[in-house]
């Protein structure tokens, strides 16, 4: 069938004759339409073209007619036009394809219809609705703000780079981040600052980051990175602590504010940290939340421990506004003693909560999460309140006072209502100021240091004291020594830990003293736990030890016991650990073996975390005995699986913990009942008499991954790696 001839360029009427279809009367139809219209012979010579089309390639009709298309237009071969018109034209199929035409920077919807004489096609014009089409996919898949990629094309991103990385078998970082105390410039400033500090913190990132990875927000202060052609593991340290240091290293200006800010980074790897999108992310998510409560401006790997880390705070932050509001909160006292005669000259307040179902709870676990759910303000009244409700008690019972110190949130300190909120608590509870004392950290004071000095002022003309915690760990500075009027400098414990060993800490010691004694200032040395710690400590002339070695923290009772005395006397042996009830026979270990511990059930439900690390001590058919840096409690609702290898034979036993104590600070000794099978425990039995046997010969036993170092220092450092990671 015919559908045009040549004559009906004069042709006059429009008719059907013969099967030959003839255009419309001077051609007056076709060239008002919108769309472009063109026909084109078997040999690629342009019979017909409207104006429209004239338009889209920028030349008159006069140009084009009798002209080989892909001559006159040579900047379309090798285009989507020139392989879609061929495909029309060769297989006599009708083809539709979009494309956006250079010339005329538009997008256009192209219909070609294959005839006997050629092929016959229009163009549309869809460059707006191309633009609805963008804005709606820019809605859906990049953040508003900063317009970088969102949560949801990071995912699809994720899946794609997770499919083609199993097939190649490479590896990928997913990098967290999250800016630290973002919280308090939104609530302190206000949302329009936040929002352009968040717009200069992407602009920062994309320039550290540059063609290294895929960037995303994924919401707040929530940002993202995979770094998809990173396989080793320093390389991947290596961009994290670029960020860290970039973004600290200089302040951002925000309207008239300088704000010097932090970023902590939570890392997974694929496939070793999850192998798919949705554990990649929990577990970047949970290193993120890990290294912030690790001391923030850190990067931290994901690691299973985190899990039972994580499954435990999760649980926790439900209870914990509950637990201030009814009262269930209570504080045990460490006390602070004279190097020079062991008189209890001081005590500082540290917060505990007895969960009913993880025991007894430290700051640790109390701390970042009233951070992280807004509760810090009233769990800082709350503490102040209840020592000074103490502080009163002894007045009136006409006990002889010691100072006692709190710990402030850098937040709280600035904050507006705080010294009249101490000024209160003083005249309520007929209190001298002195026998109050703050303590901040290095941190608090570098942000807002005209708030900060403001403050300190103010608490000094209430004669409360302020004492400045962890120093050395911060940005120590001499400057604000000697602005602020600080009384006390408390040395950081990883200082004290090796410093009869360690000529550095040592020499960081001694200078932190001097310094501070010629500024007037008394120092107290925290974690002392060893008399050779305490005898160095005593030839710099500290004037305060504060640690494990004299006490731990102790409820108020405790206190009270000890203040009767007045004088206390170092502990220069370690306390033996609590004897356990088997019924069965044990193997002592003398050098413990490293095994692997998780939580398999919590309260009757089954759950699935990774594991962590412990060292066991002794083993028997009962149970088992271990170290950890983990706090846990005695819970019989909370049911563990112990992986441990016993002479190359791998054992997973249940079990429950049935008594714990704290041996050394942060280390814990725990005892283990197990849940096992008679025939479970048949099996154990036959290894752990080889086991038994070959000890007597030699402790050091093969095929048992035993550790040769000494347990607590192996400990600490897993607690070392953990944080600086």
């Amino acid at each position: 069938m015919k559908l045009f001839n040549k004559s009906y360029l004069t042709s006059v009427n429009l008719e059907r004759k013969d099967n030959v279809t003839y255009l419309p009367p001077s051609e007056t139809i076709l060239d008002n339409i919108t769309n472009g219209f063109f026909i084109i012979d078997r040999k690629w010579k342009i019979i017909y073209t409207n104006k429209e089309m004239e338009r889209y390639v920028n030349k008159e009709r006069k140009e084009l007619i009798g002209q080989n298309i892909w001559k006159v237009l040579p900047q379309a071969v090798g285009t989507k036009f020139y392989n879609f018109y061929h495909k029309a034209m060769e297989e006599r199929v009708t083809v539709t394809f979009e494309d956006y035409y250079e010339p005329t920077k538009e997008w256009l919807e192209v219909r070609v219809i294959p005839t006997d004489e050629g092929i016959i096609g229009y163009a549309i014009n869809i460059t707006e609705r191309k633009s609805y089409e963008q804005t709606i996919e820019n809605l859906a898949f990049y953040d508003v703000l900063t317009n970088l990629p969102n949560r949801i094309l990071l995912e699809k991103k994720l899946n794609e780079l997770i499919e083609k990385s199993k097939g190649n078998k490479q590896s990928f970082a997913l990098i967290y981040m999250d800016v630290d105390r973002f919280k308090y410039i939104n609530d302190t400033l206000g949302h329009i600052v936040g929002e352009k500090f968040i717009l200069q913190f992407a602009e920062r990132l994309v320039r550290i980051i540059s063609s290294q990875g895929f960037i995303a927000r994924l919401g707040g202060d929530e940002f993202a990175v995979i770094l998809s052609n990173t396989i080793e593991k320093e390389q991947i340290y290596t961009i994290s602590e670029k960020i860290i240091t970039k973004v600290k290293e200089e302040p951002f200006i925000v309207d008239d504010y300088e704000l010097f800010v932090t970023v902590s980074i939570g890392i997974s790897v694929f496939p070793q940290h999850g192998e798919d999108c949705k554990t990649l992310m929990k577990n970047s998510d949970i290193a993120v939340n890990h290294a912030k409560d690790m001391g923030k401006s850190k990067a931290e790997e994901y690691n299973p421990i985190m899990d039972i880390y994580s499954y435990k705070r999760l649980s926790l932050e439900t209870d914990l506004r509950k637990a201030i509001n009814e009262n269930k909160l209570e504080l045990h006292f460490q006390p602070k003693v004279k190097v020079s005669t062991g008189e209890i000259i001081g005590a500082e307040a540290l917060i505990r909560w007895n969960h009913p179902d993880w025991g007894m709870l430290t700051p640790a676990d109390i701390i970042p999460i009233a951070e992280e759910t807004g509760l810090i303000h009233s769990l800082s009244n709350w503490v102040a309140r209840k020592v000074c409700l103490f502080l009163n008690s002894w007045q009136n019972e006409g006990l002889n006072l010691i100072p006692i110190s709190i710990n402030i949130s850098a937040n709280r300190f600035i904050s507006a209502d705080f010294v009249p909120n101490i000024t209160r608590l003083l005249e309520e509870t007929k209190l001298e100021g002195n026998w109050l004392e703050i303590e901040i950290t290095e941190t608090s004071i570098l942000d807002n240091q005209s708030l900060v000095e403001k403050t300190i002022n103010e608490l000094n003309n209430l004669n409360v004291r302020v004492s400045l915690d962890d120093f050395g760990t911060g940005y120590s500075s001499l400057s604000y020594l000697t602005r602020y009027k600080i009384h006390v400098l408390k040395i950081d414990k990883s200082f004290i830990e090796d410093v009869s060993v360690n000529s550095s800490n040592s020499t960081v010691v001694k200078s932190i003293i001097q310094l501070a004694h010629g500024l007037g200032m008394s120092v107290v040395a925290e974690g002392v736990e060893t008399p050779e710690q305490l005898q160095f400590l005593k030839q710099q002339e500290c004037d305060e030890i504060q640690g494990y070695i004299f006490s731990k923290p102790v409820p108020v009772s405790d206190l009270l016991i000890m203040l009767r005395n007045r004088v206390i006397k170092p502990k220069l042996e370690k306390q033996s650990y609590s004897e356990n009830k088997r019924n069965y026979f044990r193997v002592e270990l003398y050098f413990p073996m490293s095994s692997q511990m998780t939580i398999i059930k919590f309260k009757n439900k089954d759950i699935q975390l990774g594991r962590t690390e412990i060292l066991v001590e002794d083993i028997g058919l009962g149970g088992l005995r271990f170290l950890s840096h983990l706090l846990l409690s005695v819970n019989h609702d909370i049911i563990y699986e112990f992986e441990v290898e016993i002479l190359g034979e791998v054992f997973n036993l249940t079990g429950r913990i049935v008594w714990k104590e704290e041996n050394e600070e942060s280390i814990y000794r725990y005892g283990v009942e197990f849940l096992i099978s008679e025939s479970e425990r048949e099996l154990l039995a036959k290894t752990l008499n080889n086991l038994s046997l070959k000890i007597r010969t030699n402790p050091l036993v093969p095929n048992c991954r035993q550790v040769q170092s000494n347990k607590y220092s192996y400990i600490k450092n897993q607690i070392n790696k953990n944080s600086t990671t």
